[in-house]
């Protein structure tokens, strides 16, 4: 191909575009948190006024900083939980079902989604305020927001055992019923590199939830017949 025809060029790099949205399992017309319940600033849907929320007057600032976030987590705008957690597969009462290896604690980008949802946080209680607003956080949690209900599902608190795995090295092959890393990536999940665990294929909460996805529960891909389910366990 030359490079001599621009509209041959753009072309050619749109479709390339494509292609890697589609090897990633994600369209772009599913990504935009503006959209999503993780938009906490006024310009969110009249639905989640009952927040009640500081409005900092913009979108990403109640996660994300240009400067002086935290690093585990993209320019992280928040800080960790000092929550000790009882973990999945802990001895004095968790699941032995997996044959896999675990943190102790919570590790990498889970530390981010925890910072919310443990309930111990302020969701407006962030690192770096945008200079211009003159909102003043109130230091309202989950647990403060959501106190009866189906929403309450959305607070983990600090006992993980009736939850889905976080922070364990996914490893196929010391438990034949799971698929390869291959195709579980390749169906649009993602693995992590964490230093806690030295491993490049780590499960945590954003292997299966993308932040600022529009699906049903932040999905990366649609459980529709359990096919999040299976593209990792093989049932």
């Amino acid at each position: 191909m030359s490079s001599n025809n621009p509209r041959l060029l753009v072309s050619a790099l749109a479709v390339f575009g494509l292609l890697l949205a589609s090897v990633a399992g994600v369209s772009a017309q599913n990504e935009g948190v503006v959209d999503t319940k993780h938009n906490f600033s006024g310009t969110r849907d009249v639905t989640f006024t009952d927040l009640a929320l500081a409005d900092f007057g913009e979108v990403c600032v109640y996660c994300h900083t240009p400067h002086g976030g935290q690093v585990t987590a993209p320019l992280w705008n928040r800080q960790f939980t000092t929550s000790t957690f009882t973990m999945y597969n802990d001895a004095t009462g968790g699941s032995s079902s997996l044959d896999m290896t675990f943190s102790a604690q919570p590790t990498g980008v889970s530390l981010a989604c925890l910072s919310c949802h443990d309930g111990t946080i302020g969701i407006d209680v962030v690192i770096n305020e945008p200079n211009n607003s003159v909102a003043t956080a109130t230091g309202r949690t989950l647990a403060d927001i959501y106190t009866t209900g189906a929403d309450t599902i959305k607070i983990l608190g600090t006992d993980l055992r009736n939850d889905h795995p976080i922070s364990m090295i996914l490893d196929p092959s010391a438990d034949v019923q799971f698929n390869t890393l291959a195709s579980i990536r390749g169906a649009g999940l993602k693995l992590f590199y964490d230093d806690g665990l030295s491993s490049s294929d780590v499960v945590q909460c954003a292997t299966c939830h993308n932040p600022h996805s529009k699906n049903d529960m932040f999905l990366r891909i649609d459980n529709a017949g359990s096919a999040l389910c299976l593209t990792c366990h093989i049932k």
